[in-house]
């Protein structure tokens, strides 16, 4: 999809996005530049007005007849934030039916990283693995609290997160479509929507059928990386949970339109500040929640903390394989810091996690990134990226060889029964 004006130069755009009453709003719109030299920007949503309030006719699920209500308004509406209430209705729907439908991501504005790409899905809860998850859901402000610690009250200040609801639903999706299926890598889950989730909270959805399809792939991968006597700690059960650490971490902490401390003092978002390399930024700080999240929950001496450890870093092979993708440059990071700082250590080939140092060298992880987003300190973030992503790289480079000939697939590819 064509973003930007061909003609729009770097100067411009910048002069355009920080330019009066521009907003995060503008992630959803389409820039236009003139010949005459004026520009404007065009909603996603004017191409798309009828066929959500269409559908609502042939349901029978109330909450969900609701969502698509609102979603069509939101596609007809002028506001400044039309996804708003169709996003909030989306929150609040009960029912086995769940649809995701709207602009949200903007890994894949591979100039910017300011345009988000529109997306769809259509899912079916699997109300026995939600409750199993609901349980976790209670700990989010204990992490945010923790995060915020680390972080320094000097940058930023732990919000309330109980204030809205956090929906956990376990999810067999049924059809996917734009950035949600054309995505790589395919997605596990999500924690959306990413815009005013301070105001209205945020949904965590885990994808059950996209887990079961990589799961071979983490155990091939754990089985050529992992030390020979940590392999019993490889579990598909904490496969699943280090996501939903993931997710939760995702909502902690300054990120998306919080509003930075900048050492100038202007008022600009950490997306806006950090501009590229924030997505990457951000992954990896989600990807080091889990040690955090595992440890509050249930004690850094557990054989459960030992099994969500072990299996994050088998996991972090399987992502960093992604490459230039924002979840891979967060894992390449990650798996360079944890070796530099000596929580993981190279064995033979093979790597060896020191369990009584993964809890302290995630914290130091977190407080460096926390910081530099809190910030929104874009020189910080480069230098940061620039540093671990090429040594994480190097790391990756010995071992790829071996699991590439060992015939195990990058990642999966996803193909629906149902043709809509």
């Amino acid at each position: 999809m064509k973003f930007y004006n061909i003609t729009l130069v770097f100067l411009f755009f910048l002069e355009f996005v920080f330019s009066p009453g521009v907003s995060m709003a503008d992630n959803e719109t389409i820039i236009l530049r003139f010949a005459h030299g004026g520009s404007e920007t065009h909603p996603y949503q004017i191409g798309a007005k009828k066929f959500a309030e269409m559908a609502g006719k042939d349901v029978v699920d109330t909450g969900f007849i609701k969502q698509l209500r609102f979603k069509a308004k939101s596609f007809r509406s002028g506001d400044a934030y039309p996804y708003k209430a169709g996003d909030a209705a989306w929150l609040k729907a009960g029912g086995p039916l769940k649809l995701c439908i709207g602009p949200y991501e903007v890994e894949n504005d591979r100039q910017y990283e300011t345009k988000t790409f529109f997306q769809y899905m259509l899912a079916m809860e699997d109300e026995e693995k939600t409750k199993k998850v609901r349980d976790l859901v209670s700990y989010k402000n204990a992490l945010e609290r923790k995060v915020a610690e680390l972080i320094g009250s000097d940058l930023y200040t732990a919000r309330d997160l109980t204030k809205n609801e956090t929906p956990t639903p376990f999810v067999r999706v049924i059809k996917a479509a734009g950035e949600m299926h054309s995505s790589r890598p395919v997605p596990i889950a999500h924690n959306l929507p990413n815009l005013y989730r301070n105001e209205i909270g945020f949904l965590v959805e885990t994808f059950s059928n996209h887990y079961e399809a990589k799961k071979s792939i983490l155990e091939d991968i754990a089985s050529i990386v992992i030390a020979p006597d940590q392999q019993q700690f490889v579990d598909y059960g904490s496969f699943i949970d280090n996501g939903h650490y993931h997710e939760f971490t995702h909502a902690t902490g300054p990120q998306g339109d919080y509003l930075a401390k900048t050492s100038d003092g202007s008022k600009v978002t950490v997306s806006a500040a950090i501009g590229e390399g924030g997505s990457a930024l951000e992954e990896g700080k989600a990807d080091t929640g889990d040690a955090l999240f595992s440890a509050m929950v249930y004690g850094a001496e557990s054989q459960k903390f030992k099994q969500d450890a072990v299996t994050a870093i088998a996991s972090l092979f399987r992502s960093s394989r992604f490459g230039v993708d924002s979840h891979g440059i967060g894992g390449m990071f990650r798996l360079a810091y944890f070796v530099e700082k000596g929580a993981i250590v190279r064995e033979g080939g093979r790597f060896r996690t020191v369990f009584d140092k993964v809890e302290g060298v995630s914290g130091n992880l977190m407080r460096e990134i926390g910081r530099i987003q809190a910030s929104g300190n874009k020189a910080a973030a480069e230098k940061f990226i620039g540093t671990y992503m090429p040594k994480g790289e190097a790391i990756l480079k010995e071992v790829v060889g071996k699991i590439n000939a060992a015939g195990v697939p990058i990642d999966v590819d996803i193909h629906y029964e149902i043709t809509l």
